[in-house]
């Protein structure tokens, strides 16, 4: 137990130290870098890197901007459906870029769950909304992965063994997750009166859908959502 309490003690140093998590992921990232560079010789890798094209460059980073901006969209109008707390537009701006950054042990969605808490939220609630948040951008994610398969199928350049399981799959889950969904709903109750950890996540989950399936009551908060999701 005693590895185990140092590991605990050494993961929670880490986590209030997000900077300096986020330098060590950089590291990580320069050194692995430098191994495949060198596993594919430093010659090949040199030609390679003397054929880029700055204007692409440009437009990447052009775009991975303007991801951010639709994310911070996105996550500021499911968090901002929370009754317990208000989180300002700049401040979803931060916690986005937190997020999206190697910062957390736990994921960018712990750092969301994190914000709420601080911003008034009760741990329940917190843990709600970012169960939508992540329903919604997976959803979407989703979405996108399975009609570029589609249009992917029978291409030369596509390996059929990568492009068929997202073609089946998605459906599959997304039929298989609306059964599980209804069958907690019904058993709900029941749920609620468990107690542990998988109790807690299923109770996160089927909160989070019915704050998904409240912004109906908000179709402009809802519209602004999945555009910026969408982004």
């Amino acid at each position: 137990m005693e590895p185990e309490h140092e590991q605990l003690e050494l993961t929670k140093r880490l986590e209030h130290r997000p900077l300096l998590l986020g330098a060590f992921a950089l590291v990580v990232a320069l050194g692995a870098a430098t191994g495949m560079a060198y596993a594919a010789g430093f010659a090949a890798t040199r030609e390679v890197l003397e054929r880029l094209a700055p204007a692409w460059l440009a437009v990447a980073v052009g775009a991975r901007l303007l991801a951010y901006v639709g994310y911070t969209l996105a996550h500021h109008r499911v968090m901002s459906a929370c009754e317990e707390s208000d989180i300002e537009v700049d401040t979803a701006a931060r916690v986005v870029a937190f997020g999206a950054g190697a910062t957390s042990l736990k994921g960018g969605f712990s750092i969301d769950a994190r914000a709420l808490r601080g911003a008034g939220a009760s741990r329940p609630r917190a843990r709600a909304h970012v169960a939508a948040l992540a329903m919604l951008e997976y959803s979407v994610l989703a979405s996108g992965a399975w009609v570029g398969a589609l249009l992917l199928i029978g291409a030369p350049q596509a390996q059929a063994q990568v492009v068929w399981p997202w073609v089946i799959g998605v459906p599959a889950g997304v039929v298989t997750a609306a059964a599980g969904f209804a069958l907690l709903s019904r058993r709900a109750p029941r749920a609620r009166a468990l107690h542990g950890r998988l109790s807690s996540r299923v109770r996160s989950l089927l909160q989070g859908t019915e704050i998904l399936a409240g912004q109906r009551r908000h179709p402009d908060r809802a519209a602004a959502a999945l555009a910026g999701m969408l982004l």
